[in-house]
């Protein structure tokens, strides 16, 4: 069987004065199009989420899955369909939460108030426990692939937070003669971002970019 080609000429059946006995032909051309749609479609057993695919052994239309795929790209995982056609796309460069407890600016950054970024760590939430007064934490940029941007988001209770990019231990200070380093004052229970990307291996330099002010770090 096959889908059908052949068209019926409707002006054999389309006026009152038209006679069966001589549109039978025409017809007997529709009916037998009719008879081959249904023949070559096939529905059945579809379930939610699947389309029509062509059975080249049987030559008909049955259930099956989309011939298209998704491919999804560094960072990003894609589930097949489920039972109703729906698919999940998710962020798995997302790191996970970090829960730091910041030190005051007369003390040290510790490993209990420093996070890293890593070369799949493209997004970041930094969850803040002050203690009071003026806070930093250390950002450990050890790992960071040269020319991407980490976006790292800070949450938690404080007045004013700063940030102190790391690198090997050391850590980096702005260039330009003035040391400005990310930070942000506000209410308590704050929702902060800001963006560190990596622009050249030399002295490790990067540049980071916060609250309408930007600045290169290196060491």
């Amino acid at each position: 069987m096959a889908w059908p080609t052949s068209k019926p000429d409707s002006t054999a059946f389309d006026a009152d004065s038209d006679r069966i006995s001589t549109s039978r032909a025409e017809l007997k051309t529709m009916s037998d199009a009719v008879n081959d749609i249904v023949d070559f479609v096939d529905t059945t057993g579809i379930q939610p989420g699947q389309t029509l695919v062509y059975d080249n052994l049987n030559d008909k239309l049955i259930p099956g899955d989309a011939g298209q795929e998704l491919i999804a790209g560094d960072g990003i995982s894609i589930t097949n369909p489920d039972s109703a056609g729906s698919v999940t796309i998710t962020n798995t460069a997302v790191g996970g939460t970090e829960s730091l407890s910041c030190n005051s600016t007369t003390g040290t950054i510790g490993a209990s108030n420093k996070v890293t970024l890593s070369g799949d760590a493209r997004v970041v939430q930094v969850d803040v426990t002050s203690g009071g007064g003026i806070e930093k934490f250390g950002l450990n940029v050890d790992n960071c692939d040269i020319g991407v941007t980490y976006v790292i988001y800070v949450s938690g209770n404080y007045g004013q937070i700063s940030c102190r990019l790391i690198d090997g231990g050391t850590e980096l200070d702005s260039t330009g003669g003035t040391t400005s380093y990310p930070s942000v004052s506000d209410a308590s229970d704050l929702r902060w971002a800001f963006k560190v990307t990596k622009v050249a291996t030399s002295n490790n330099r990067f540049f980071a970019e916060w609250d309408g002010e930007s600045r290169v770090f290196d060491i």
